[in-house]
This record gives C-alpha cells, structure tokens and sequence, in this order.
C-alpha cells in the first residue's frame, strides 16, 4: 500500500508493532534460544570489525542519558540483587586464584593510591563505619571467634615473632622498666594519698586489683620513665586504653587531684617483689 509521505508510513509501522508487540517478542525470544550460540558468534565478529565506530556511538549515548542510565541500574540491582549475588559468589570460588593474583598485581601498581583513597573515605564516614562494624560483630559472633582461633593455631610461630619484635622496639623506643621504678612509683602513691588509691578515679584499691598505668600510652609515644608512671584500678586501665590522661577525664568527667582531698584513714604496707611485677601486672 503505497502511503502519502514517510510520517504516515512511520506512523503506520509504529501501530502495527504496538498491536503485535507480544507476538514479535516471543517469536524473538523462541529464534534466540534456538540461534543462541550462532548470534552470539555473529555479535563477536561485528564488534571487532566495528569497535571504535560502536564504542564512540556508546559514549555519546551515556554523555546524553547518564542520570537515566544509572536509575534503570539501580532499578535492576535492586530487583535482582539475590540472583546477582549468588551469581557473583559461584563465579568467585571458581576463579579464586585469578582474582587473588589480580587482586595482589593491583595493589603494588596502585598502593599509595588506595591507602590514600580508604583514609579519606574512613574520615568522612567514621561514624557510620563503626555503627556497622559493631553491629556486624553482634550478629556474626560465633563466627568471628571461631576464625581468630584457627588462624592462631595456624600462625602461632608468626605471633610469636612479632610480639618479640614489638618488644626489642619498646624497649628502644621507650626504655627498659626496672622494679626500682615500680617500688618507687607505689611508695610516693601511699605517701601522696595514705591509701594506695587510684590516681584516675581517686578511690582505694584493693589487693591484687591494681594496674601499673602509663599516663601517655606507649602507642602514643609514651615512655617508662617515672614521671609517665601511675597506678590506677584494673578497670579504669581498661577504660583508657589508649588515651592520655586529659583525654579520658575529659571523656568521663573526672575532676582533678587537689591537695590535701582526702584524709589519711590507714597505712597499708605494700612490698614489691619482681616476680610480682612481671606477673600482676600489664603495662600499656
């Protein structure tokens, strides 16, 4: 049927694919599925002779229509995210070792880079971070102990090597901690305070419930010296970690020791030996 001009003949066209739309769908589906190795052949042979052609077709399409682009993708991540899933985990075990010598050639090329990249994005989103880890640790417990303990008994001599080489660097770094220091240390805290007491929270210690502390940590470029040595309360040792002084009263609270704040109620007479230093106490 001959038509008047190209606008009616297009028209025409367009509402007789809009009335058999499904019926040319299946039909398409039914020959792909039969000619499915055939079409794919034909599509790798097109794309080498019309690379650059199809390519620079591609990029001027994705400049045009990118905030389109990337909502049907994430349409489609989000309905099929199960099946991607699953699809991506089964295609990694089975390419492990392609993926883990890619993964290390990757990293060497690029290494400033990336540890650039994962500082900024750790400071932007710290909090969030560790919101999910510590939810990421409730749920999967179990899990996570049951990996620390096999991965010790794997590399126990490899522990053991490192805990000697963070020593010998202590010990360069901060000085060796003799048990005259120590004595010294808990004398002038009875003598200060009448009472072994804890110079974080100000209150009595009881026996063997004593941590010697270090005001500035040694992670923090503290040192053994006597002027950065305390004593504290196992507990309130184990609440500052690794912040200074300053820091952790600022954190809880805590007020300053004045002199003469507390009146002397009773001596204790408090004997140091070395093999009770190398045991009861853990210095920082």
């Amino acid at each position: 049927m001959p038509y008047k001009s190209k606008k009616q003949e297009k028209y025409h066209q367009r509402q007789w694919y809009l009335k058999n739309r499904k019926r040319l769908l299946e039909k398409r589906k039914k020959y792909h599925f039969e000619n499915k190795i055939r079409e794919i052949k034909y599509c790798r042979i097109y794309y080498k002779k019309n690379k650059e052609k199809i390519n620079a077709k591609n990029r001027k399409y994705r400049a045009k229509n990118k905030e389109k682009i990337n909502k049907h993708n994430r349409e489609w991540w989000h309905e099929n995210k199960i099946l991607l899933l699953q699809k991506s985990k089964q295609y990694r075990l089975t390419h492990l070792k392609n993926f883990k010598e890619y993964g290390k050639k990757y990293y060497q090329e690029n290494k400033k880079r990336l540890k650039k990249k994962a500082t900024q994005y750790y400071i932007k989103n710290k909090i969030r971070i560790s919101k999910w880890s510590d939810n990421y640790y409730e749920l999967n417990k179990e899990y996570i102990k049951k990996r620390a303990k096999k991965w010790y008994t794997k590399n126990k001599d490899k522990i053991k090597f490192y805990h000697r080489k963070q020593t010998a660097l202590r010990k360069k770094r901060c000085g060796i901690l003799t048990v005259k220091t120590i004595q010294q240390v808990y004398t002038d805290n009875i003598k200060k305070y009448g009472v072994l007491t804890c110079y974080l929270c100000f209150k009595p210690i009881a026996e063997k419930k004593d941590n010697l502390e270090h005001k500035t940590p040694l992670s923090r470029g503290g040192t053994n010296e006597y002027k950065n040595l305390a004593v504290a309360h196992q507990r309130c040792n184990s609440r500052k970690r690794t912040l200074t002084e300053m820091e952790y009263r600022k954190k809880w609270g805590l007020p300053k020791w004045k002199k003469g704040g507390r009146k002397n109620e009773r001596q204790i007479n408090y004997n140091i030996n070395a093999s009770y230093c190398d045991d009861a106490h853990s210095f920082n």
